[in-house]
């Protein structure tokens, strides 16, 4: 259908930085983003991310939608956030169930330095429990 959109940089044939979004009627809904950490200084994501701009501009995308989480550096993009809500769903394997403990942990760090909160819930509980 044309609607997932990756960009790529490369390096002497070895990709170095890319970009992954959904592109739907005028708006560009970013899903990821990164690059390769031994080229850091010379920020290859930001110089992709400027051409991601320049192209979504051309092709008459009225919007840019950055990931759900406001990292850092979208801040040399925007001084505007809109938040999103995200949800996630883990079965039942034992893999799943360490991967939930870890977010748990993370969003309770998170939360301890004051950061904005990820709230879990189990439908098969009642509210509260």
């Amino acid at each position: 259908r044309g609607r997932l959109h990756l960009m790529l940089m490369y390096l002497d044939d070895v990709p170095i930085a890319f970009n992954l979004g959904i592109m739907s009627a005028d708006r560009y809904s970013y899903l990821k983003t990164s690059f390769d950490e031994r080229l850091r200084r010379h920020s290859p994501a930001t110089v992709l991310r400027a051409r991601l701009v320049e192209t979504l501009i051309a092709e008459g995308i009225q919007s840019l939608d950055f990931p759900a989480e406001p990292y850092h550096w979208e801040e040399q993009w925007t001084d505007k956030l809109r938040w999103h809500v995200s949800v996630l769903v883990f079965n039942r394997t034992v893999r799943a169930g360490l991967y939930r403990l870890l977010v748990r942990l993370r969003e309770l760090s998170q939360r301890s330095r004051g950061a904005k909160g990820v709230h879990y819930v189990d439908p098969r509980k009642p509210e509260g429990a």
